[in-house]
């Protein structure tokens, strides 16, 4: 898993009505798992500022969080450290195993990291190293399916690989005999604007981060643009977005579903790994 500053700061996001949705739909990506983390030992990898973890304690017998950024992690502490949930760093699976004993935890949750993975041998063994005999491993990952069109890389320059169904389904074969693949999603208005939103995002980055553009200069044509865009505002400009939009977000979340109908409305895949 690559160090990146691709990370959800609460405090950031509250004040922007155009990516606070991203930040409750991630919230409730915590809240819509909780009958599986009940009375648990829970492993939240990539856990970020740790307002994730922290839903997860509300359930959880126990919640670690790890990450590979100490700023991030040190955040977390001084936010919601306190009895039943450790922030860890670690360091990144390519350099060094995860510093846990085999079987340490029942539940592994890990929202919206396969994406960022350069080794998935690397991160799949590790995490069931640690799960227990009968864990469960809880991820979440883009759908590429509505993210990219066709010859297109992920227009996310921290992204590494986004996938669809079936890549996905392949992947997750070679490493568990059980597992389930569900839709997280948005519905009604929410869900149209997300797609909107999106939709403009990867027809604007096309000629960048089509598959004949070599990597580095994507990367560095991207990493470009986003800085302009954050400085200037000049993505909420050529959209005509307003950043200052209102976010009811106990209203917003109730339109945040687990589902397995239809499969080409699901923003992210939610998956269920389970070791026997």
């Amino acid at each position: 898993m690559e160090k990146t500053s691709e990370r959800l700061d609460p405090e950031v996001l509250s004040k922007n009505g155009e990516h606070a949705s991203l930040f409750v739909f991630h919230k409730m990506s915590y809240e819509l798992v909780k009958d599986y983390v009940k009375d648990k030992v829970v492993l939240d990898f990539g856990c970020g500022y740790g307002y994730g973890t922290d839903i997860l304690k509300k359930y959880a017998k126990k919640v670690v969080g790890v990450d590979l950024s100490s700023e991030v992690i040190k955040v977390a502490r001084d936010t919601y450290g306190k009895d039943g949930i450790e922030f860890l760093v670690i360091d990144q699976l390519e350099k060094k195993d995860l510093m846990f004993q085999e079987k340490s935890f029942d539940v592994v949750v890990a929202f919206q990291v396969l994406e960022h993975v350069e080794n998935i041998d690397n991160f799949f063994n590790q995490i069931k190293r640690i799960l227990k005999n009968d864990g469960l491993l809880i991820l979440t990952t883009p759908n590429s399916y509505l993210r990219l069109l066709p010859f297109q890389t992920p227009w996310n320059q921290h992204h590494i690989r986004e996938f669809n169904y079936f890549e996905l389904d392949s992947i997750l074969t070679r490493y568990f005999d059980s597992y389930k693949i569900f839709g997280i999603t948005y519905t009604g208005i929410p869900l149209k604007e997300e797609i909107g939103r999106i939709t403009k995002l990867k027809i604007f980055l096309y000629p960048f981060t089509n598959v004949f553009v070599p990597n580095r200069l994507k990367l560095n044509i991207l990493n470009f643009l986003w800085d302009i865009f954050r400085g200037r505002d000049l993505l909420g400009k050529i959209f005509k977005n307003n950043g200052k939009k209102i976010i009811n977000e106990k209203k917003l979340s109730k339109k945040v579903i687990i589902t397995d109908n239809p499969r080409k409305k699901w923003l992210s895949f939610i998956v269920f790994c389970y070791k026997k």
